[in-house]
């Protein structure tokens, strides 16, 4: 008897696996350079996966035939992807747009001798009641 329950049990749980979808893909920045530590969120699942060190993941999610996913990375802006079935077949490349990008060099010069705070503009702020 035990076997038996033993037996439907593997099996069970080998049909669960074969309702379910592996997604393989790449994070990547404007430069092409591998995204590390980005957050792939499957939300209806629960089901996350962070990229490695070359921005590779791999996730697990059921089988559905439109798959949305919400990558997150503290440096980039948030993006969704939805996948169909076509999608599916090949490695998902994602890129992500930083939130700052930097255009040109800022400058910073200072005075070698110290000044007084008197002689250094400042703003005031006149509160009239």
């Amino acid at each position: 008897m035990q076997k038996f329950i033993y037996l439907i049990l593997v099996f069970l749980l080998s049909n669960v696996q074969a309702f379910a979808t592996e997604i393989k893909g790449k994070v990547l920045n404007l430069g092409g350079s591998p995204v590390i530590k980005a957050e792939i969120l499957h939300r209806s699942s629960g089901a996350k996966s962070i990229t490695d060190a070359e921005g590779l993941f791999t996730l697990v999610v059921p089988d559905d035939t439109r798959i949305r996913l919400e990558i997150n990375h503290p440096d980039y802006v948030e993006q969704e992807v939805i996948l169909t079935e076509r999608n599916l077949q090949r490695r998902i490349v994602i890129t992500l747009v930083p939130y700052i990008i930097q255009r040109e060099e800022v400058v910073v010069t200072a005075m070698r001798h110290p000044e007084s705070s008197a002689s250094v503009p400042a703003a005031e702020t006149v509160v009239l009641h």
